[in-house]
């Protein structure tokens, strides 16, 4: 995407986009135009972009800069992920299977592919359903050397995706359609840099696989189940409503604190982070006349958040030489905290020649903020005391487009986030 997308950072290839921001800030990743954004995933992970599988992709869309109709982590802009649908007036059945190798053909750099998807319309009804099983070997080096990874890349992971979606024409201007979609993304954590041996001029893999006990390997998971609703002709306009509940849970690779920090409380741990969010969406995009064009209405979400510490036995860590990951426990490293948005949004839009269309927009966001009352942070043992707050703020912006030419456009535009 970002090779395609001005503005866009270079991916970072792992399953983190932690970097990668467009136009200089954190875009929001929406799926059907739902939020895979989290507010704790601009602490930690940030792997909205491992959370569909490429193969239940049918386009994606992209805004740069914010903008009216989307608010909520959307400063840097927008990259909506639109999903397949079934088209075709008959049943169509794909299936594929492939292998890789991400290191010269060498024995453990082997991962495979597999897909299968069934598609189709019949009358009114139309549908789509796939599923995904892709996973990645190990990287060698051009000498043949295993090369160590820092957290959360592609090496060594499996990630399933399980895809549907069913639709219904309610004659020829509604639509109800009923999408679901499931990732898990999992990855063994198979060893560390090797710092056993003096005067090495690259870095090497030490090969020392951790068996996690009562717990579980790495990984980054999503669910998203929506409901959406269109009508093309209703009050000179065509409304589309949504409503959609969003689950993402990541846990990363397991890290010894005391290599920085002796003395802390957390000896052995990795972070977890949860979200979870329900919501929904009302626009309607009404025209005043042949030319101009007022696209208004409300979006709601509450989301749910809490990152927490993974604690495992640092003893039997050490005595197994770093190969055996107990779980002991679990501590507090972001409070759980609920976020309720409310926004109200319109966006004009005038076509007022062949060459010249004028833009503009206003934003009204409101939101509430609620963390629990008494928590302990597990990095340094010290209390912390919660509350409530509610913010709101209103953001407009304003955009002209000249056609100078058939081949070439000037434009202006500002706009607030």
């Amino acid at each position: 995407l970002a090779n395609t997308v001005p503005g866009l950072g270079p991916s970072s290839e792992s399953q983190q986009s932690f970097t990668q921001t467009l136009r200089g800030r954190p875009p929001l990743v929406l799926v059907d135009g739902i939020p895979i954004s989290s507010n704790i995933d601009n602490d930690t992970s940030v792997a909205n972009l491992r959370r569909i599988d490429t193969d239940a992709i049918e386009r994606i869309e992209v805004i740069r800069g914010p903008s009216a109709t989307y608010g909520d982590g959307a400063s840097g802009g927008v990259i909506n992920i639109i999903t397949r649908r079934g088209k075709q007036d008959k049943v169509v059945s794909e299936a594929e299977i492939g292998v890789r190798s991400v290191g010269n053909l060498k024995s453990g750099s082997f991962g495979n592919f597999l897909n299968y998807g069934i598609s189709g319309k019949q009358g009114d009804v139309d549908f789509v359903a796939s599923f995904t099983r892709d996973s990645f070997g190990t990287p060698f080096d051009a000498e043949g050397d295993r090369i160590p990874l820092f957290a959360d890349s592609e090496s060594d992971s499996t990630s399933i995706n399980v895809f549907g979606k069913l639709s219904f024409e309610l004659g020829s201007q509604q639509r109800l359609q009923i999408t679901a979609n499931h990732f898990n993304d999992s990855q063994s954590q198979e060893g560390d840099f090797d710092l056993t041996e003096e005067g090495i001029q690259k870095a090497r893999l030490l090969d020392t696989p951790i068996d996690f006990i009562d717990s579980s390997d790495p990984f980054n998971r999503g669910t998203v189940i929506s409901l959406d609703y269109s009508h093309n002709d209703i009050l000179n306009s065509s409304l589309k409503a949504q409503a959609y509940y969003r689950q993402t849970k990541t846990a990363s690779s397991l890290f010894d604190n005391r290599v920085f920090n002796p003395d802390q409380p957390l000896d052995i741990g990795r972070s977890v982070v949860t979200a979870e969010r329900f919501g929904g969406r009302l626009q309607l995009n009404t025209f005043l006349s042949d030319n101009v064009s007022l696209l208004w209405g409300a979006d709601y979400s509450n989301e749910e958040s809490k990152g927490n510490f993974d604690v495992f036995d640092a003893d039997e860590f050490d005595n197994s030489g770093g190969t055996r990951a107990r779980k002991i426990g679990e501590s507090i490293r972001i409070a759980p905290y609920d976020i309720e948005s409310l926004g109200l949004f319109s966006q004009l839009k005038w076509d007022a020649s062949e060459r010249l269309s004028l833009s503009g927009g206003v934003r009204y966001e409101n939101f509430n903020v609620s963390v629990i009352d008494n928590w302990v942070d597990g990095r340094n043992g010290s209390s912390a005391q919660g509350g409530e707050k509610t913010l709101d703020d209103v953001v407009f912006n304003a955009g002209v487009v000249y056609k100078a030419t058939p081949q070439v456009s000037v434009f202006a535009n500002f706009a607030q986030g």
